[in-house]
């Protein structure tokens, strides 16, 4: 194992919980190469890069992927958050920015994936 990989892993558990692995995905039993160099430049390099701090990659990446529309990660991401510390306020004044930044379908949607991801967290 590389020591962006440990780097990696670290990150993941981190942001995800002692329970965050890498690689168990169908990226990773499909093309396990591939998802293991994702990895080392995703989180053993980007997310471990300490000029921009944990929280802020995530609500960035949150963002980002309500942006997009991409609704299984933004779930995800948004339970790691709350994870990591995020406040549920700044979850929901996220998601209703992105009414305005990312148009108001994709605002909404991002709303019911805050709320299922914080019902979740209840």
């Amino acid at each position: 194992m590389s020591d962006v990989y440990a780097k990696a892993e670290e990150i993941v558990q981190t942001y995800r919980g002692e329970s965050g692995t890498l690689g168990k995905g169908i990226s990773g039993q499909m093309a396990p190469e591939v998802e293991r160099r994702k990895d080392e430049l995703l989180w053993g390099t980007i997310w471990a890069d300490p000029a921009i701090d944990i929280k802020t990659r995530s609500l960035c990446t949150i963002s980002a992927l309500m942006a997009l529309g991409i609704e299984e990660q933004l779930l995800n991401h948004c339970r790691w958050a709350l994870h990591l510390g995020v406040s549920r306020e700044a979850l929901i004044s996220l998601a209703s920015q992105m009414m305005v930044y990312a148009g108001l379908p994709r605002g909404h949607n991002a709303m019911r994936i805050v709320k299922e991801a914080l019902d979740s967290a209840d």
